[in-house]
């Protein structure tokens, strides 16, 4: 988990979608000067094409389930307006990443996200300068506004309840944009915690290769369902225990709170803290699939166990056995 301080604000709710890519790189090898000329689109008109760019990685290491990475850019002359570096996502490497991202139909689901629902949604995200999706193939590719870190933050070591805090402020914008709203259930490819090839997914991945990490992050694992589940997740899986022990109840009260100021007023907290309770599974079944794909030595062995032992501690906690 990232979060990041820029000297531009990330995109909120832009109207402008994205230019559509045709040419879709199978690896980040094939990134090169005339690719991110034409995927920059109007964005390079004033300062010429790009002359070179220069590749560095993200998210090695991470159990990402596809490529990324940071291109620095040149062009033929300056501009303000054309970006000094964007960021590119790409499908994964290995035939088992790309099978679980088929599955579970996590490139669709990210490009769809930045083609259909971001412009609508005001949440801070990078801005979506391109993308493309081939259904055939299953692949795929972002071209996203590069957003620096200042301060990086590791699940495993947990977040602190001030930036918590603000992470929770974005989810209330982004779940009050789409509250009820039923045209969510016309996008068929919008999943549910209960969708057939969702559970089949997680089913085949305990069963095919106990123990294997795997790790579904950003807008790839985007669903329709309550978003309060995203909440429970977040507050147990991304704070320590003893932080959420100390924090979890004014964090879901700021929650709550966000949530009326974005024009929820018909969600009870103590509805809220019930719903919470009732997510929690979900946490113990992400722990689990951290055992499923790939060696879990490590770091993902520790995930793993801290994970576990955070969804414990949460059920413990007396609010969330009121709740329950």
């Amino acid at each position: 988990m990232t979060t990041a301080r820029t000297s531009t604000p990330f995109t909120l709710g832009d109207p402008g979608r994205p230019h559509r890519l045709t040419a879709l790189p199978a690896a980040t090898s094939e990134i090169d000067a005339d690719w991110m000329t034409a995927a920059l689109g109007t964005y390079t008109s004033t300062a010429g094409p790009v002359s070179a760019v220069t590749l560095e990685p993200i998210g090695d290491g991470r159990g990402h389930l596809g490529s990324t990475a940071r291109v620095r850019l040149r062009y033929a002359t300056s501009s303000p307006r054309a970006p000094e570096s964007a960021v590119v996502k790409l499908p994964g490497t290995t035939a088992q990443s790309l099978e679980t991202a088929r599955r579970g139909r996590l490139y669709e689901r990210e490009y769809r996200f930045f083609t259909e629902l971001a412009p609508q949604t005001q949440v801070s995200i990078p801005h979506c300068y391109a993308a493309g999706y081939d259904p055939r193939t299953d692949r795929f590719a972002l071209v996203l506004e590069d957003v620096t870190a200042h301060t990086e933050i590791d699940q495993l070591h947990g977040c602190p309840a001030d930036r918590a805090a603000a992470v929770l402020s974005e989810l209330a914008g982004l779940h009050a944009a789409w509250w009820r709203d039923p045209t969510l259930r016309r996008r068929e490819w919008l999943t549910t915690f209960t969708s057939a090839h969702r559970l089949a997914n997680l089913r085949r991945l305990l069963a095919d290769g106990w123990p294997r990490p795997v790790a579904i992050v950003d807008w790839q694992n985007v669903s329709r369902g309550p978003g309060v589940a995203d909440v429970s997740y977040f507050l147990v899986q991304s704070l320590t225990t003893e932080d959420f022990r100390r924090h979890a109840e004014d964090l879901l009260a700021h929650y709550h709170r966000a949530l009326a100021f974005h024009g929820v007023r018909d969600f009870p907290f103590s509805q809220l803290a019930r719903t919470v309770r009732l997510a929690l599974p979900v946490s113990f079944a992400v722990a689990a699939s951290l055992f499923v794909v790939g060696g879990a030595e490590g770091r993902t062995r520790e995930l793993g166990a801290s994970m576990a032992e955070r969804s414990l501690a949460a059920a413990d906690h007396p609010r969330m056995r009121e709740a329950s």
